[in-house]
C-alpha cells in the first residue's frame, strides 16, 4: 500500500483529490495539510511515500516546501497538482524531483494514469535489489505517454470545461 499525504489549501479541491485517490487501488490517504508549515509536520509524522502537492499555499509556495523537504532529506516522492503552469515553476519542480505534474483542472483519467504509473515504479523499486535499463526505459516511456492530452467529449471545449470547473470551485 502506498501512503499518501495531500497538501492543498482549498477544502473543495482537497475533497476532489481525496475522492479521486480513493478510487485508485493500492493507495491509502494518510492525511492532509493546508499550509507549508503543517505539511512539513504531517509529512514527517506520517512518513508517507507520496505527497500530492499544490503550489499555491498561504504561507509558502509548493516549490519552497519541496526545497525544505529535500534539505531535510525526507524520503518522499511528489506529484504536483496545481494551477501553476508557468515554465519556471514546472521546471523547478522537476529539478527538485517531482515525478509528475498535473495542471488543474484535470480529468480523473489523467490523475489515475499518474498514480498507476507511479505505483508501477514504486512497486518495482520496493521489490527488487537492482533495476535494469529496460525497467527505467519503461517508466520513462509511461510517463511520456501520461502527458499526452486526452480528447474531450463532443461539444465540450477545454476552455468551457475549465470555466465550469472554476465556477464549481468558487461555489464554496
Amino acid at each position: 500500500m502506498i501512503n499518501v499525504v495531500i497538501v492543498e489549501d482549498d477544502p473543495m479541491v482537497l475533497e476532489v483529490n481525496k475522492t479521486f485517490l480513493e478510487k485508485v487501488s493500492g493507495f491509502k490517504f494518510q492525511g492532509s495539510a493546508d499550509s507549508g508549515k503543517k505539511a512539513l509536520e504531517v509529512i514527517q509524522e506520517k512518513q508517507s511515500d507520496l505527497v500530492l502537492l499544490d503550489i499555491y499555499l498561504p504561507d509558502v509556495t509548493g516549490v519552497e516546501l519541496l526545497m525544505d523537504i529535500r534539505k531535510l532529506e525526507i524520503p518522499i516522492d511528489v506529484i504536483a497538482i496545481t494551477a501553476a503552469r508557468d515554465a519556471e515553476t514546472v521546471h523547478q519542480l522537476f529539478r527538485l524531483g517531482a515525478v509528475d505534474y498535473l495542471v488543474k483542472p484535470f480529468r480523473f483519467e489523467r490523475f489515475e494514469s499518474a498514480l498507476e504509473s507511479y505505483k508501477k515504479m514504486w512497486n518495482k523499486l520496493h521489490n527488487v535489489e537492482s533495476i535494469s535499463q529496460e525497467d527505467i526505459d519503461t517508466w520513462i516511456e509511461q510517463n511520456n505517454n501520461n502527458v499526452q492530452t486526452e480528447s474531450l467529449p463532443k461539444g465540450l471545449s477545454e476552455i468551457t470545461l475549465k470555466q465550469i470547473l472554476m465556477a464549481l470551485f468558487e461555489q464554496k
